[in-house]
C-alpha cells in the first residue's frame, strides 16, 4: 500500500509521505521534535509495506532528539521490513548519524546516496 501522509509544517521543517517514501526537509531542531515526528512515523508504520524509504536529502539539520525518534521508528518497524535512508553525500552528518542507526539491523537497513 503506498504511503499518503499529507504535508505538515513544523517551525523550520516540512514532513510528508508519498509512494514508498517519507520526506524530511528543512531543519528539525525543536526541543521536542517527538511531538510531531512520533505521530508522523506512527502513520507511516500503519501504511508501511515491506520497504520504506526515508529521504533526508533536503534535511539540513536533525538534532539528537530527532535522531532518537528515527531510532524508535527503526526499532518498532515490522519484523523483516526494510528501511532505506536516502542521503545527500555532501552532508556528512547524515552519513555518520545514519550509519550508527544502520548498525542496529544491518540486514534490513540500507543507506543510498
Amino acid at each position: 500500500m503506498p504511503l499518503h501522509i499529507p504535508e505538515q509544517i513544523h517551525a523550520k521543517s516540512i514532513i510528508f509521505g508519498k509512494g514508498d517514501t517519507l520526506f524530511l526537509k528543512g531543519e528539525i531542531d525543536d526541543i521536542d521534535p517527538g511531538v510531531f515526528l512520533t505521530q508522523f512515523f506512527d502513520l507511516a508504520k500503519e501504511q508501511m509495506d515491506q520497504v520504506i524509504k526515508i529521504d533526508f536529502k533536503n534535511l539540513e539539520f536533525l538534532n539528537s532528539s530527532g535522531i532518537k525518534c528515527i531510532v524508535s521508528f527503526v526499532m518498532d518497524k515490522k519484523p523483516g521490513s526494510k528501511i532505506i535512508f536516502i542521503t545527500d553525500s555532501g552532508k556528512t552528518w547524515q552519513k555518520t548519524s545514519l550509519e550508527v542507526i544502520q548498525s542496529l539491523d544491518e540486514e534490513n537497513i540500507f543507506i543510498e546516496e
